[in-house]
């Protein structure tokens, strides 16, 4: 009766210390650059939902799907090489549509995307909370900081639980009479997971102060990534 008290006793001890390793266990360490993976075959479909406002009528809502789609490898320089990417657009029950086409590459410190034909940093490496860069860096377009937040929090995005992820904020202002917002969420080992942007003016007039009068909002969340 002793020996099993005993033999009891041992093994409560032993199984406390295997529970306590486990919740002290570290993290898997992520690094920066996997929030933004640059992969040949890579496909990420998005909804998004725009809601259009207009200065008289009812506002607009309309939702459709995209895609991304990383493509080959080229060389921009003799040291960079950069990925082509493609935009494919469905609107309801339509064929998806090449909508457009850019670039996307990474350097040891940066991460950069073409946009409407303008060359953005997309991130600054190493990443750290609340650190800013000019976004437009090298573009001629005026200055734009954009700024990291929430990096390494979890986030819920639409059903889907994703553990660590980093927003970058490149734009957030408002006053009585607007509001514009621009963020992103990227995911380690996903890359970008959802879009949130911002643009709409209000009535500044006492019978209708705060109502949208112009302008849109637009949200995308990511449905399905596949990789090659």
């Amino acid at each position: 009766m002793v020996f099993n008290t005993k033999r009891s006793f041992i093994l409560l001890i032993f199984s406390l210390i295997l529970s306590g390793c486990k919740e002290n266990t570290a993290p898997e360490s992520v690094s920066d650059y996997d929030y933004f993976p640059v992969q040949s075959g890579s496909i990420s479909r998005f909804t998004v939902t725009r809601t259009t406002y207009f200065p008289s009528g009812p506002q607009r809502v309309s939702d459709y799907q995209i895609q991304s789609v990383v493509g080959e490898v080229f060389n921009i320089t003799d040291k960079q090489s950069a990925n082509r990417i493609a935009y494919i657009s469905k609107w309801s029950q339509s064929e998806w549509r090449t909508d457009s086409s850019a670039a996307i590459w990474r350097t040891a410190d940066k991460a950069f995307a073409q946009e409407h034909g303008q060359t953005i940093i997309k991130m600054y490496f190493p990443l750290s909370e609340g650190l800013s860069w000019n976004g437009n860096s090298y573009n001629q377009g005026a200055e734009q900081p954009f700024r990291c937040v929430d990096k390494g929090k979890p986030k819920q995005i639409g059903l889907q639980y994703f553990p660590n992820t980093v927003t970058i904020v490149r734009q957030q202002d408002s006053t009585l009479l607007s509001k514009n917002k621009y963020i992103e969420i990227y995911a380690a080992g996903v890359g970008l997971v959802a879009t949130e942007k911002i643009h709409v003016k209000y009535c500044y007039t006492p019978d209708c102060s705060g109502t949208i009068v112009s302008g849109y909002e637009e949200k995308a969340v990511i449905q399905e990534l596949n990789t090659l």
